[in-house]
């Protein structure tokens, strides 16, 4: 660009302050250094799932409706990995998992305590900071989704490394405890609908 600076003319102005220059490269040196001895350490525990549909009689019976004029379907959207992510970003989830007593890490010891207690959130009232705890451990979370494997990854970022893996044992046995109401729902809904189907195959016989 015959407008802008020669590049000889740029090289002559950076060897001319050259002081200047390296000096600033050593504050910004020194700054980094200290930011990062400062700043206290971060660790992440990673997990990885992959949500299953159950195949239960409800859905078996579905085509066997669908012969017979019933509209039934078979998919389950709350069994898809995107759902699930969804799910552990929840706020219901979330404060379940607040309120949970971990390990907390101090100095020389550990003591039981919930993450209201190890996050000490800013509010006037207790319902106030565990709103906030449920914010900031939102925050240090991230559940992603995997298209091609159909899988969800979880991170749990923390300074403490064991209080990451516990958080993130909790939410997976929050997500089991979920699947586990689901299927008891679905067993019950598939009851009432086959003991429907008997009891109106026993009135055509009748």
């Amino acid at each position: 660009d015959t407008d802008g600076l020669p590049l000889r003319h740029t090289l002559d102005t950076i060897w001319r302050r050259r002081r200047l220059m390296g000096t600033l490269a050593l504050v910004l040196a020194v700054i980094t250094a200290v930011v990062t001895l400062v700043l206290p350490r971060s660790y992440t525990s990673v997990t990885t799932f992959m949500p299953q549909a159950p195949q239960g009689k409800f859905s078996q019976l579905s085509g066997l409706a669908a012969e017979f004029g019933f509209n039934v379907s078979a998919s389950e959207p709350a069994a898809s990995p995107a759902f699930y992510a969804f799910l552990l970003e929840s706020r219901e989830l979330l404060r379940t998992a607040v309120r949970t007593a971990y390990d907390l890490p101090l100095k020389d010891a550990t003591r039981r305590g919930s993450l209201v207690e190890w996050y000490h959130p800013a509010g006037d009232t207790p319902a106030e900071r565990e709103e906030a705890a449920i914010d900031r451990l939102r925050r240090d979370l991230r559940a992603a989704t995997d298209a091609e494997t159909g899988t969800v990854q979880l991170k749990v970022r923390n300074r403490s490394p064991r209080l990451a893996f516990e958080i993130t044992s909790r939410l997976m046995e929050l997500v089991s405890d979920f699947n586990l109401q689901k299927r008891q729902s679905q067993a019950a809904a598939e009851r009432k609908f086959v003991e429907a189907q008997v009891k109106e195959a026993a009135g055509r016989l009748q």
